[in-house]
């Protein structure tokens, strides 16, 4: 069975239900409605509650996998590095419970917030027995990036760059960037814009290697929509050639994350199309 199946993990739907009773009463409600969103949950089980509320639900399973795969990423970072550095710093660190989890999860968002990317606000962020939930507000409307007509994507794929770097230039990074996680959605002017719904914190003295890490990321989750050469047209619209090479060493690793990627064809795609 793929690496991928294996990470996607399930919450008992009676869970699922008490944390959305749990999410309404907090909000002053009772439930009326809940559904689980269609997503590669290895981090989190996206749901919507009432119509009104997103919800991410972290489980205790969700802790481990985001452990191994940030140790995996730091192995990344090492193999990549030009200097031969063996002790340099981990660009991620794992957390310490699924409340924490969750609780970082609100500060990335919150950070992203004060650049005026649109992200759905976050409410509330509690422990439920053993799942730590993070409340956001809804957004009417909206389509995960890669439902969209292939069209639509070309058109929007800028504006993904241009966000991500604005989040870089102001030291936040991704994280966990695929096309799942951004969504095409009205803001308050009427206008629709790509939300992002995850963001992280770094360290500070490996920030540039996660800058690579989420380009890497980004070119993974589009050219399999798109094709090699829109998303590096739609890349150097907004990254050097010079940051678009740093990328590179890391397209290996990103192809074998979570995710529904054919990893052959992305493999044969991203290192001899785009990046040869």
């Amino acid at each position: 069975m793929p690496l991928q199946k294996l990470l996607r993990i399930s919450v008992p739907e009676d869970d699922i239900r008490s944390i959305a009773e749990h999410v309404a009463q907090r909000q002053g409600l009772e439930l009326e409605s809940f559904s689980i969103l269609e997503a590669d949950n290895w981090l989190s089980i996206p749901i919507t509650v009432n119509q009104q509320w997103f919800a991410k639900i972290v489980a205790p399973q969700h802790l481990h996998v985001h452990g191994f795969f940030t140790r995996m990423r730091n192995v990344a970072v090492t193999a990549a590095d030009q200097s031969e550095d063996l002790f340099r710093d981990p660009m991620f660190t794992p957390h310490i419970d699924v409340l924490d989890m969750a609780e970082h999860d609100r500060y990335g968002l919150e950070q992203i917030q004060r650049l005026n990317i649109p992200t759905p606000k976050p409410l509330d962020v509690f422990q439920h027995e053993q799942y730590g939930v993070l409340v956001l507000e809804y957004l009417n409307d909206f389509t995960p990036l890669d439902q969209l007509p292939q069209e639509s994507v070309v058109e929007y794929a800028p504006e993904l760059f241009r966000t991500l770097k604005q989040m870089h230039d102001a030291g936040v990074a991704h994280g966990d960037l695929h096309v799942e996680n951004i969504l095409l959605a009205p803001t308050e002017n009427g206008d629709s814009r790509l939300h992002m719904i995850d963001a992280t914190r770094t360290n500070p003295r490996s920030h540039n290697d996660a800058r690579s890490y989420d380009l890497a990321c980004a070119l993974a989750s589009l050219a399999p929509l798109i094709g090699a050469n829109a998303t590096i047209d739609a890349a150097r619209l907004i990254y050097s050639e010079t940051e678009i090479q740093r990328s590179k060493p890391f397209l290996n690793f990103v192809r074998i994350r979570p995710g529904d990627f054919d990893a052959p064809a992305v493999k044969r795609v991203l290192k001899k199309d785009i990046l040869p």
